[in-house]
């Protein structure tokens, strides 16, 4: 064979080669995690990376549009406080006190829940964003007796979309995650049972054994006296 011929096929693999090391430097553990595509359920249960990535992409647009969101609306509310009654002025500052309470942490338990794959922190964020901050960021957004000025309405909005996406983000990333540690749980239980058999059989084994030998040393014993 010629090594013109044999050209075509080192070209390829060289080229198989640099593709996958260029993809293992940027994104780190995918080529193990493509082995463990072609494995059985069983192995790859315990390697498998269960982390949402649309959650993901949305806790990071969060958290750098946050800021832009928290200087539009103290810009809004240094303008117009002056012409509020005294009832929505101290509700306009206790619920942008709670958004920013509540925002900060509510990002930190996704981020942790979702990377980590916790279900607690995961469930937490969740929970924090349907019963505190959808109702809070609604009623900025919807709430004409705060007299809500054109920049704050905008930035509202898109804060509202963003809670919108991570509410049904967030909730397919906690089911996911859910039923991964059932499987991890219910797999642990298995090997622990079979461990548990396993000793109790080379126990009994054992016994057997010992219990052969000081039988035949009674008969070895017998045999002498006669």
């Amino acid at each position: 064979m010629s090594p013109m011929s044999e050209l075509p096929g080192a070209v390829g693999g060289g080229t198989a080669t640099l593709l996958q090391q260029v993809g293992e430097t940027m994104f780190p553990g995918i080529t193990q995690t493509v082995r463990l595509r072609s494995k059985a359920p069983e192995l790859r249960l315990g390697h498998e990376i269960v982390s949402d990535l649309p959650l993901q992409v949305c806790l990071f647009f969060n958290a750098c549009y946050f800021p832009f969101w928290l200087a539009c609306e103290l810009a809004s509310a240094s303008a117009k406080y002056e012409h509020l009654n005294y009832l929505y002025k101290i509700v306009l500052v206790t619920v942008l006190v709670a958004v920013v309470l509540i925002e900060v942490t509510r990002l930190y338990l996704g981020y942790l829940g979702n990377l980590t794959e916790k279900v607690p922190e995961l469930a937490g964020f969740w929970l924090l964003t349907v019963l505190l901050q959808f109702p809070l960021q609604g009623f900025l957004l919807l709430n004409g007796d705060l007299i809500l000025l054109p920049l704050e309405r905008a930035a509202c909005a898109v804060m509202f979309c963003m809670i919108l996406a991570e509410l049904w983000t967030g909730f397919v990333a906690l089911r996911r995650i859910t039923r991964h540690q059932a499987k991890k749980f219910h797999l642990m239980q298995m090997r622990y049972r079979g461990d548990a058999a396993s000793a109790g059989g080379g126990g009994s084994f054992s016994a057997g054994h010992v219990t052969t030998n000081s039988e035949g040393g009674g008969v070895q014993e017998l045999n002498k006296d006669k």
